[in-house]
């Protein structure tokens, strides 16, 4: 008996089916695998967030503040004690504050970087000191902490860096409102990070100065991200303007209206910071590599430099 084959008509509906199945599946998938990176997002965000609060709940209700714990040298004593000195405000950067997290197994370095993050610079600190740890009396030096060398150091260039997630200044107003105490659920801590001064015309496709932040979760000049917030609770966005995140500027006419909060821009002036509004008590995600100046001998009142990419 002759067998029968396809027939070129029957070959070519067979064709376009499976072409219809594959544009139907294709993008189905990709939204699955987008989903699951937004998932495992939300999850590293939210492990960072319990950390802190777990420190502060043996810690005054502080969350994590490295010159508590790595403290100038005690003027009674003339020696260096483990938290029994003035603070030192110079080493309440993020990277300090996260590689003392680091140190204290409230989470690792893989934590802090998110797979999804395309800056060529960024990369996971895999040689850890943990066994650097000391915790002496000296008269002439402190203890050692954290590993000095996981650096939050955000750029495009250099030796690289080692934290996706913008977190608030330690520093301000904000420091003594959210980071001090219970942080309210309004008030976000640490997230996904975002264009210089939350500008969204750094995320155009055409724009020479294009954001790195752009593309990583949303499509081609969107921005799209995971913020947490004070009472522990992690939420996505696809702006920087939550509708719950609104704030009070002191040197605004009249000073209690509610403002908009642009999470990546530093926008409230108050008047015990010579209306500095990095020192301001608003919302403001970013990354502090290093803190430049003290003033006064006030911890709150210092200088840093915003850094973005």
């Amino acid at each position: 008996m002759k067998r029968r084959g396809f027939t070129l008509t029957e070959l070519l509906v067979v064709i376009a089916i499976i072409a219809i199945l594959v544009g139907i599946l294709l993008p189905a998938l990709a939204n699955a695998r987008a989903a699951a990176r937004m998932v495992d997002e939300q999850k590293r965000v939210q492990t960072k967030l319990e950390a802190f609060t777990a420190w502060a709940a043996s810690n005054n209700g502080r969350k994590p503040i490295p010159g508590l714990v790595r403290t100038e040298k005690d003027p009674r004593l003339d020696k260096y004690v483990p938290g029994a000195g003035p603070e030192d405000p110079l080493v309440n950067d993020h990277g300090s504050m996260l590689s003392l997290c680091i140190m204290n197994n409230l989470f690792t370095p893989e934590d802090t970087v998110s797979d999804m993050d395309p800056n060529p610079n960024l990369f996971v600190y895999g040689d850890y000191d943990y066994q650097g740890y000391t915790q002496y009396v000296s008269d002439d030096e402190p203890g050692v902490f954290w590993d000095d060398g996981y650096s939050n150091k955000l750029n495009r260039e250099g030796d690289g860096f080692n934290n996706s997630y913008a977190i608030m200044p330690i520093a301000g107003a904000r420091r003594i409102r959210q980071w001090e105490r219970q942080a309210d659920s309004t008030f976000v801590l640490i997230g996904t990070r975002g264009p210089e001064e939350g500008d969204q015309s750094l995320l155009a496709p055409d724009n020479p100065d294009q954001s790195i932040t752009t593309d990583w979760f949303g499509r081609t000049g969107e921005w799209m991200g995971v913020f947490a917030f004070g009472d522990n609770h992690v939420e996505q966005s696809s702006n920087f303007y939550p509708a719950k995140c609104l704030y009070k500027d002191p040197a605004n006419n009249p000073p209690d209206e509610l403002l908009p909060d642009n999470l990546f821009k530093a926008e409230a002036r108050h008047p015990e910071y010579d209306e500095e509004p990095l020192l301001g008590g608003d919302i403001f995600l970013t990354h502090v590599d290093e803190i430049e100046e003290v003033n006064g001998g006030n911890p709150y009142d210092v200088e840093y430099e915003p850094l973005h990419d």
